[in-house]
């Protein structure tokens, strides 16, 4: 398509033709460049996209220099406006000039053009006023509405307060009549995506995004990570983009991707492009619900009480019984990764002791530091206490005389509801060395994503290295006592028939007897056959709980992908290797689909990104541009104020309250009616932060800009401005519904982030 924006060169208008250009649309820019720096705006979108920005320098009070570049254009997005409520003031006609008439030329070249464009027009909050008949009460640090907690709705009394309120609503008012009366495609913005069935992955198989929850656990692509929300963004245009390799992802155009240089939007990739992507994902199984459930509450409500009747055991065991029993669904599974790994490595004790009349209980966990740190985030997850990493030094004697010392890690659980959480789920008793136990039943008869849940854990306590030659086959081993060798041989038995039900063949060797400690033990390894051809059938089960393992598979996969020799490894991993367990992967296809409902999701990792599809994308992506006059862009003008340590003018109290939108929130808007303009023409939409997003323009944005910025504000104070209400927050209720937008950014990281950038732009502002 061909956008035609005015204002293009302004904060909103460089935002939403980067979002056009990087879809691959062709957008002119139409702007007299008035607004101090605007035309580093211009300048950064010409060196972004080259030919497909053409500029037209000229002003929309000049009803020729309008008419004649609006033919040829499918849209115009109408965002050129005069701004300050206190300019308007001072000179009236000017304001009247710019916003009225300088709309009326829109309209009447767009209704002059041989195929008249749609117009999306951006008004303003002052065409209601200053909504004296609205019931405010004063708190501490803000005025507040008495009677709407939801905010201001479309419907509400008109009331144009001051120059610049009547002529942002006298155009506002124009906008809408043109729809009727004209038939003309037009949307009135008041304002202050993956496809539903796309898999994203998580431990337990891969899930469709429009399944997720607050709470599931995804893969970021450096590491697992909760989801924190998620959302139906409405129905939008979607494209599958497929690598060479098999990765399919089906998503909006505008979503993005990461490549070597950073995030772009998918549309802006080019067969052979480089994505990172997560090769063990591509043999991930799809998660089913389940219809298991493990252990009752009564059980285990029951074992604890006969271990004990102290008050506090029994609380935290009724906590558990009340948040988990029976379990069901992906926390059975992640229990039964914790199960796995703990018959590999790691064990539950009962000591006794002289000084105390009654044992203590143990669950105690063995690893990397690295590995616990990762057992220890899933039991917080799963609302079950740990300890810190313990370390210590130990010295041990094999029986070949030799003296070995080395420094172990753990952690433990010193608690009785969780020892008998375990030990109900069949985790051996003591040293495993000298017990009897086996496969526990739910695993051996349960649904096929359990048991791969177990071997997760356990491969991922036991295997050991693999290697890129294949003739060195991956293996692990347990050591049995000779009094308890054939309850080894069974367990052992037991496991190859696990694995051999995720199509990897085995072999089994016993040592000889060996003579050590307090008996004579036999170890028994098994190893896993097959070659290369096992990796991804090793894949299918991954490693629970151990990075290193997991990022070795994944190179492996990579490597694979090559058909290059072993050693060509190195190599192919030095060019191939992105970050953590990411791998780079080519473009191969794009395939336009339609429309389909759209999610996002929001993660609770640093990065905001995660592996759908095996591809890693992102969700919450910024890019200010606004240079912040005063009075043109209040939030941006105090953050480059307390960047720079200038003073700021406050008009009123500071206590008036204003609804905060960030302007990729903003965007997203105008692409949402975009997508939708034949259903929503005609409408008016209030489009700000709504009721989540508020902050008092002084009394409480200030101490947060000095707090992040970490420099005391010099602070003038001014008469309240004409029109300026105490409250101003915005309905958004009909453009969740009917756009399927909402925002997506709070405001206090939203404000974060307008600082980062303004330090690492400083020039910009040196001279203002």
């Amino acid at each position: 398509m061909n956008h035609l924006i005015t204002g293009g060169a302004g904060f909103i208008g460089c935002n939403l033709a980067d979002a056009l250009l990087t879809r691959g649309e062709q957008v002119t820019i139409f702007d007299n460049l008035s607004r101090p720096l605007t035309h580093l705006n211009l300048e950064w979108l010409q060196q972004r996209y080259g030919t497909l920005v053409r500029f037209v320098h000229a002003d929309i009070r000049d009803p020729a220099a309008i008419a004649a570049v609006v033919p040829g254009h499918q849209t115009i997005f109408h965002l050129a406006s005069q701004v300050a409520v206190t300019t308007s003031v001072l000179d009236p006609r000017t304001d009247f000039e710019i916003n009225a008439l300088g709309t009326l030329n829109v309209l009447e070249a767009a209704r002059a053009a041989p195929r008249p464009p749609a117009i999306f027009y951006a008004s303003t909050n002052k065409v209601y006023g200053g909504m004296e008949e609205v019931t405010v009460v004063e708190q501490p640090t803000r005025y507040a509405y008495r009677d709407m907690p939801e905010g201001v709705p479309e419907d509400h009394l008109l009331d144009f307060h001051s120059p610049y309120g009547c002529s942002k609503g006298s155009a506002d008012q124009y906008v809408r009549d043109y729809a009727r009366i004209y038939g003309l495609q037009t949307v009135v913005f008041r304002q202050s995506c993956l496809a539903a069935d796309q898999p994203v992955l998580t431990p337990f198989g891969h899930k469709p995004i429009s399944a997720l929850r607050p709470g599931d656990i995804v893969h970021s692509g450096y590491g697992w990570t909760r989801v924190r929300k998620v959302w139906q963004t409405g129905v939008k245009p979607v494209r599958r983009i497929t690598t060479m390799n098999g990765m399919s992802l089906t998503l909006t155009p505008e979503h993005r991707v990461v490549r070597p240089h950073g995030l772009f939007t998918n549309q802006s990739c080019a067969y052979g492009d480089f994505l990172a992507v997560l090769p063990e994902a591509k043999y991930a199984p799809s998660y089913v619900e389940m219809p298991d459930a493990v252990l009752d509450a009564e059980t285990y409500l029951a074992a604890v009480r006969a271990k004990t009747s102290d008050a506090r055991c029994i609380n935290e065991a009724e906590r558990i019984a009340e948040n988990m029993l029976p379990l069901r669904g992906e926390r059975l599974l992640a229990l039964t990764e914790i199960v796995g790994r703990l018959f590999g490595d790691g064990h539950l004790s009962i000591h006794t002791r002289e000084a105390r009349t009654t044992p203590s209980y143990a669950v105690q966990h063995f690893g990397k530091p690295e590995e616990l740190d990762e057992v220890a985030t899933w039991m917080g997850w799963l609302g079950l206490p740990t300890s810190k990493i313990v370390e210590w030094t130990a010295e041990s004697t094999l029986p070949s005389g030799h003296v070995i010392k080395g420094t172990s890690y753990r952690i433990q659980q010193q608690s009785i509801p969780v020892f008998t959480l375990f030990e109900l789920l069949g985790v051996p008793v003591g040293d495993k060395v000298r017990v009897v136990y086996g496969l526990p039943s739910y695993v051996a008869q349960g649904h096929a994503l359990v048991k791969r849940a177990f071997l997760r854990g356990f491969l991922g306590a036991e295997l050991c290295r693999v290697y890129v030659d294949t003739a060195v086959a991956p293996n692990f081993a347990q050591s049995k006592d000779v009094a308890y060798l054939e309850n080894g041989r069974a367990w052992i038995a037991q496991l190859r028939g696990l694995l051999a039900e995720f199509g990897i063949e085995t072999s089994m060797t016993e040592a000889e007897p060996t003579a050590y400690k307090r008996g004579t033990t036999v170890q028994i390894t098994v190893c896993m056959l097959g070659g290369s051809a096992m990796y991804p059938r090793l894949a299918a089960i991954g490693y629970a709980f151990s990075p290193d393992r997991t990022q070795r598979l994944n190179a492996l996969l990579r490597w694979q992908w090559n058909q290059t020799l072993p050693e060509h490894f190195e190599r192919v991993m030095h060019l191939y290797r992105a970050d953590g367990s990411l791998f780079w992967d080519s473009l191969a296809m794009t395939e336009e689909l339609g429309e389909a409902p759209v999610y996002d999701l929001e993660v609770e990792h640093d990065s905001h990104l995660f592996v759908a599809g095996g591809i890693q994308i992102s969700n919450c992506i910024y890019g200010p541009r606004q240079m912040g006059v005063e009075d043109q862009g209040w939030a941006a003008h105090f953050v480059i104020a307390a960047v720079m340590g200038r003073p700021i003018t406050i008009y009123g109290d500071g206590k008036q309250v204003r609804d905060m939108l960030y302007i990729d929130d903003l965007v997203a808007a105008y692409l949402a009616a975009l997508a939708r303009i034949n259903a929503v023409s005609g409408r008016i939409y209030n489009i700000g932060g709504g009721p989540a997003n508020v902050l008092s323009v002084w009394a409480e944005f200030g101490p947060l800009l000095e707090r992040l910025t970490g420099n005391r504000i010099d602070v003038r104070r001014g008469d309240w401005r004409p029109g300026d209400q105490p409250v101003y927050i915005s309905a958004i209720a009909k453009a969740e519904a009917e756009l399927g937008w909402r925002p997506h950014v709070d405001v206090a990281e939203g404000i974060a982030r307008l600082v980062a950038w303004v330090r690492e732009n400083r020039a910009l502002f040196a001279g203002k």
